[in-house]
């Protein structure tokens, strides 16, 4: 599927981001509560949104520090995965929200070969923790995406398809 905003923004709508929210919501607070029996808006279950200079950070493959970031690459390797136009909602002291798209390498035949796929996505940013060698700043340690709506493809015979929510450990600074 190629990216264009009409189906980005029929992928994201109110009601998709509102169970996206609840369910981030439960996971941050370590509730139990399930999105699809949320009707709550996203806005009501949206933190507090913290100032830019004190809310957390996210970390860069590049170890750069950034605060609302409109791309962030998740494989710092060969950049083979990344979130693009990224639309924070929100940036709290506990979690930040976001819309864009996954941009993702097919890998077929191989990956320098590949195709690149966008996928409507949901992004939270969220557990912030003391930022390693870095008093005083705090960065978030965990990322969970969400695919609204189709998140297959068929590319050299072969059907794959990505899982509906995916969260992954975020790196420290090392410097």
């Amino acid at each position: 599927m190629k990216f264009t905003r009409p189906r980005l923004a029929a992928a994201l709508t109110p009601a998709a981001i509102g169970a996206a929210a609840a369910l981030v919501a439960a996971l941050v607070g370590g509730g139990t509560q399930h999105a699809a029996a949320s009707s709550a808006p996203a806005s009501r279950l949206a933190p507090a949104v913290a100032t830019a200079a004190s809310g957390p950070v996210l970390v860069t493959c590049t170890n750069k520090e950034r605060r609302e970031p409109a791309t962030f690459v998740l494989a710092c390797a060969d950049y083979n995965s990344a979130l693009i136009h990224l639309n924070w909602q929100s940036w709290g002291a506990a979690s930040a929200q976001a819309t864009g798209a996954w941009h993702v390498n097919d890998c077929v035949p191989n990956c320098a070969l590949g195709t690149f796929i966008n996928y409507p996505a949901l992004v939270v940013a969220w557990r912030p923790a003391p930022l390693p060698k870095h008093p005083g700043t705090r960065y978030f340690t965990r990322l969970t995406v969400l695919l609204p709506g189709r998140h297959c493809f068929t590319a050299g015979g072969r059907k794959t398809c990505y899982p509906t929510t995916a969260t992954t450990d975020l790196w420290p600074s090392l410097g």
